[in-house]
């Protein structure tokens, strides 16, 4: 069994910044921060609501709730 540490990352810190920012919520590739936490045993990661395109944030819908959930169990890594 793996052990996770009680420490997180912000959202986006672990990915390739998203056009040239580090507070974006990186649209279209944001899914891949949860097996990269994992393999770092983080315990979660912090998202971002960007006002910028705040509309396509996973927060913002049933279907981006329902994926960000079912990543979140899949990597065992929790969203704050």
């Amino acid at each position: 069994m793996k052990l996770f540490n009680n420490i997180g990352v912000m959202q986006g810190r672990l990915l390739p910044k998203y056009k040239g920012r580090y507070q974006a919520h990186p649209l279209g590739y944001w899914q891949k921060e949860f097996s990269i936490a994992n393999s770092f045993s983080l315990s979660h990661i912090e998202f971002i609501f960007d006002y910028n395109d705040y509309l396509l944030n996973p927060l913002m819908s049933e279907n981006g709730l329902k994926e960000i959930l079912d990543l979140s169990n899949k990597y065992n890594v929790k969203v704050k």
